[in-house]
């Protein structure tokens, strides 16, 4: 939290969120002013001066998100800590085991992000816990939409939203794009369109749909741009929380997240849930040797393991 707008309704629904589930809210402020920043070296030997002079400087910006949080009831607290955004809430995320950061979303001008980084789109990259991007006033979540491909990403990503839903008691939704291979003149002579899409088709029903465990969840197909159909379902539909998985967290994935993840963290076509896809260190191999089984074939013939 940011003392922004947008941070104080983040507090407020995540305080809400605790109480309805039972569990405590943590209101996280990372601190990177200079003045801040020397100070603290100045009281680094002292934890308790330390905190008390963060509370005294940077407190009083914090204060309506922080009522906005105890007017839900439940129990928790609001910490400020000096460092990046991301790495802050990274480490405060294993010191509690939070199962959930939430943050308020922005639109930034493209100089901005490219000069000071998104906090949502580096969380989202970062962080091992799912990451909950709001949109407005967040006061719904009874029409959840969850975005699912043919990668390891889908299990997850489908649990992550049913909890949602379940939680809302509301209807959940799942969509999968098929985008066009043959937009681009110099791959269109390489690919099969027609027998890609029949491929991708079989392996929803064979693979993907059979995952969906709330039993009157809507499943439906769109074709074309994954961002712009994304956006449009989530309007047509008037989806309060639209839930998309991460594929990886090594710098080579981190960098291929972004052209999906950045684009809707930036458009944010309703509050978005980044699901982080978590392999288990011995489960990294299987990942691997399954990949290397089964490669995808520009020419239509695309397993359904890939």
């Amino acid at each position: 939290m940011d003392g922004s707008s947008e941070s104080v309704s983040a507090a407020r629904f995540g305080a809400r969120l605790a109480a309805r589930t039972d569990t405590r809210w943590r209101l996280v402020h990372a601190v990177r002013d200079p003045g801040v920043v020397l100070t603290a070296r100045l009281l680094q030997d002292n934890e308790a001066e330390l905190e008390k002079a963060l509370a005294e400087l940077i407190g009083p910006q914090l204060e309506e998100a922080r009522s906005a949080a105890l007017a839900s009831g439940a129990p928790g607290e609001l910490v400020i800590r000096i460092g990046r955004p991301a790495p802050v809430l990274q480490a405060e995320t294993e010191r509690v085991g939070a199962g959930l950061v939430i943050l308020g979303g922005k639109r930034h001008l493209a100089l901005g992000r490219w000069l000071g980084g998104s906090t949502a789109l580096d969380a989202a990259r970062l962080l091992s816990a799912p990451v909950l991007i709001t949109k407005g006033e967040l006061t719904d979540l009874d029409r959840v939409l969850v975005a699912i491909d043919l990668s390891p990403a889908a299990e997850p990503t489908i649990r992550e939203a049913e909890r949602f839903a379940r939680l809302a008691q509301g209807k959940l939704r799942a969509i999968h794009v098929i985008e066009s291979l043959t937009t681009n003149p110099a791959v269109a002579r390489w690919v099969d369109q027609q027998r890609f899409e029949g491929q991708s088709l079989a392996a929803l029903e064979r693979r993907v749909w059979p995952r969906l465990q709330i039993v009157d969840a809507e499943r439906t197909v769109r074709f074309g741009d994954v961002v712009h159909e994304l956006t449009a379902e989530a309007a047509e539909w008037g989806a309060h929380l639209l839930v998309v998985g991460a594929h990886g967290k090594d710098w080579i994935d981190r960098l291929l997240l972004g052209s999906v993840t950045e684009r809707l963290i930036n458009a944010l076509p309703a509050p978005l849930l980044v699901e982080p896809l978590r392999i288990e260190p011995d489960g990294v191999a299987a990942q691997l040797a399954q990949v290397a089984k089964t490669p995808a074939d520009p020419t239509g013939r695309v397993n359904d393991e890939t």
